[in-house]
């Protein structure tokens, strides 16, 4: 990975940021909440342009159309400890004064962008140091605020060897952890974790693809929901970009680990894939910091349409058609997307994939020659 990311350059970025969106609006994303931590250049050093990196994501966007919602984010260490970064780390290091201006120069160039959504993340408990988390804290309560956390065991048990505590519990005892936070993937959260985590209001972002991907583990679904807790869903490593499939591997996941046929639930289980569906649309419009998952005065005009001409589709009535699209589904239906009122994509292809596309080709042949 660090091999690739040391062949990136700003242009070389901005086209596969482009091309990632172009593939998640023909997905069905809207929107992305984009966690972004490549601040500085190949030799680590920062450009003349604090931002430069972070500005590419958003011009990708202008190209995309996706409705965007930046997160820069802080990457202070190479361990929990304190450790030094190491080579391939170091194009992410910043210091928190050098963040804070980052912010500053993206807040001061995107004043008039009303669908670029500026927020911030701590990458992790393990990159940040604990009192920049706290200055964070305190510094950023008007916007998203994002930190992956509890993905892995080896992440749980370096936090409570070094802090005493598990990483939710340590965030949940020394944040003030309300609705503007989303915990990324959580996939090691206990029951008494849940049940503290759910009262603060923050949202967990899941990417059960990618997750079970990676082996992180499975997400406490049934236990988050009993306690009140929302959630939304979006795309990580990019394995496989796909929105409705991130619905089946969730809720079949949560199948396997709850030994149950059908878990995320309302009463009535027959309405399944409405409740998922309602559930990430809620869970995303925290989670971005974003007015999206509403046909409504006020929100953006963030619509999916989709062709359910086929004959599968005939005799089912609409919650029937959510369900059999989650679970049952193999063709590519989706017609149209539009963001914040732009249509973007037409009859399953994006407006401008093929000058997207061209571009992404292009750098992805330099980028090959440069490392073999």
């Amino acid at each position: 990975m660090y091999k690739f990311l040391n062949q990136i350059n700003p242009d070389y970025f901005e086209s596969i940021c482009a091309y990632a969106q172009m593939e998640m609006l023909e997905a069905g994303y809207a929107g992305v909440t984009e966690f972004h931590y490549i601040h500085n250049d190949l030799s680590g050093a920062s450009y003349n342009t604090l931002s430069e990196m972070s500005q590419r994501v958003v011009n990708a966007s202008y190209q995309s159309g996706i409705g965007l919602t930046l997160l820069p984010v802080l990457y202070e260490q190479g361990g929990v400890f304190g450790e030094n970064l190491i080579s391939g780390q170091k194009r992410f290091g910043l210091n928190l004064e050098e963040f804070f201006n980052l912010v500053d120069e993206l807040h001061s160039m995107h004043k008039k962008e009303k669908d670029t959504t500026i927020g911030v993340a701590a990458h992790s408990l393990r990159a940040v140091k604990k009192q920049s988390l706290l200055e964070l804290s305190r510094n950023f309560t008007n916007c998203p605020i994002h930190i992956h956390v509890a993905e892995q065991n080896k992440e749980v048990t370096e936090i409570l060897n070094a802090w005493n505590k598990r990483p939710i519990e340590w965030l949940v005892d020394n944040l003030e952890l309300n609705k503007k936070w989303c915990l990324i993937h959580c996939t090691q959260m206990l029951n008494q974790e849940a049940k503290l985590l759910a009262q603060t209001g923050a949202v967990i972002g899941l990417c059960p693809i990618t997750e079970a991907n990676l082996g992180d583990g499975i997400f406490n679904g049934e236990k988050w929901l009993k306690e009140g807790g929302k959630f939304g869903v979006g795309t990580d490593s990019n394995i496989k970009i796909s929105f409705f499939e991130e619905l089946r591997t969730l809720e079949y996941s949560q199948r396997l680990k709850n030994k149950k046929r059908i878990v995320l639930k309302p009463n009535n289980h027959l309405t399944i894939g409405r409740n998922l569906i309602e559930s990430i649309l809620g869970g995303g419009e925290l989670a971005s910091g974003r007015k999206t998952g509403k046909i409504k005065t006020g929100y953006w005009a963030d619509i999916l349409a989709l062709d359910l001409s086929s004959f599968h589709y005939s005799s089912l009535n609409n919650d029937e058609k959510l369900n059999y699209l989650i679970f049952s589904e193999n063709e590519k239906i989706i017609n149209s997307v539009f963001s914040a009122g732009r249509w973007v994509v037409k009859e399953g292809n994006h407006i401008e994939k093929e000058k997207i596309s061209s571009k992404y080709m292009e750098t992805l042949k330099k980028i090959s020659k440069s490392v073999n």
